[in-house]
């Protein structure tokens, strides 16, 4: 079977549903956070996806605190990803870098793994 993840330039998907949305809102302030998420629904794409925003703040403190976020098949069946913050000189987020793969190959136990790799980079 033949994999794919389509992503076109410049396609824009909710935060909560990305590893990369993810890392983008866990790194601002809880009351800046609340107000995105008070004007936005959050729908669901698969079963795994966070549409709560309680559960949601919650995974977001989980990602400050591991210091990347994860996609468990939470916007594409099959598809896990992680991400990380880029910081710019003073210590703010200003982007996110991600890493894709199928979840049969890319599984959570190996994101584990490869985060680990990661947390030794400076910030």
């Amino acid at each position: 079977m033949p994999l794919r993840a389509k992503c076109d330039l410049g396609q824009r998907e909710p935060l909560h549903t990305t590893a990369l949305g993810k890392v983008l809102l866990a790194f601002r302030r809880e009351e800046e956070i609340r107000a995105l998420l008070t004007t936005a629904n959050l729908p669901g794409f698969t079963r795994n996806t966070i549409t709560n925003t309680d559960v949601l703040i919650q995974h977001l403190a989980l990602v400050r605190q591991r210091g990347y976020a994860v996609d468990s098949e939470e916007h594409s069946l099959h598809l896990h990803s992680f991400a990380f913050p880029v910081r710019d000189r003073a210590g703010e987020v200003i982007a996110a870098v991600s890493i894709d793969g199928p979840s049969f190959r890319f599984t959570l136990e190996r994101i584990t793994t490869l985060a680990g790799s990661f947390s030794v980079l400076p910030n």
